[in-house]
């Protein structure tokens, strides 16, 4: 959706857009090798009992390994972020104009880490957001020489953590599948950039 138009007469103009982008599937199937019934009568500690029952799916498959079966697991990684932005110009005189722009997205999504995880539910959840503020400041000494000072600010950020606020311990079983909370998770990214240009610039010569 976007509009613009003039508010003053051949003076100020300003101009508006905004986007949403929604995401719903997307994703992957793999295979995770979890115990079967048999492996897990072994386990007599009701804390393991317990943790296999609510994080572990019964197998659907089977291996040459009794102890051993398989499941498919499918994994989703949706999206939703919307941006929007902002721009007003004002003409001064035919010699100088000022040009003001803003720019803003937001987002999330889910990050799989199939290198550590072939079972869904034990990864990351991502947010980010940008931001972009410039106002440019042009002005005409003659039809030769033309001046632009712009003045910018950007911002960046990124944070990571687990999928869905999971808070568990990460449990490997040798052999087959891991599970429970990354270590790696929490952690963010913040990035601020300033720039500041002039830029005078002067024709010479004759041109057709």
């Amino acid at each position: 959706f976007s509009m613009g138009g003039p508010v003053v007469k051949n003076k100020t103009f300003l101009f508006g857009g905004w986007e949403k982008d929604k995401i719903l599937g997307g994703g992957f199937t793999t295979q995770a090798e979890v115990p079967t019934a048999r492996a897990r009568a072994f386990a007599t500690d009701p804390a393991i009992v317990t943790l296999m029952n609510s994080f572990l799916p019964a197998p659907t498959g089977s291996t040459s390994d009794p102890l051993i079966g398989t499941v498919s697991s499918q994994f989703e990684f949706p999206s939703d972020s919307h941006q929007y932005l902002l721009r007003g110009d004002q003409y001064f005189s035919p010699k100088h104009t000022v040009s003001l722009r803003y720019f803003s997205s937001n987002g999330n999504s889910a990050l799989p880490f199939p290198s550590f995880n072939t079972l869904p539910g034990f990864d990351a959840g991502l947010v980010y957001a940008a931001r972009n503020a410039d106002i440019a400041d042009t002005y005409s000494f003659t039809p030769s020489a033309v001046n632009q000072l712009r003045l910018a600010y950007a911002r960046s950020l990124g944070s990571l953590s687990p999928e869905n606020n999971l808070q568990s311990p990460r449990f490997n079983i040798f052999g087959m599948v891991a599970f429970g909370e990354l270590p790696y998770f929490d952690q963010g990214r913040t990035f601020n950039v300033y720039q500041i240009n002039d830029i005078l610039s002067r024709v010479q010569g004759r041109h057709l």
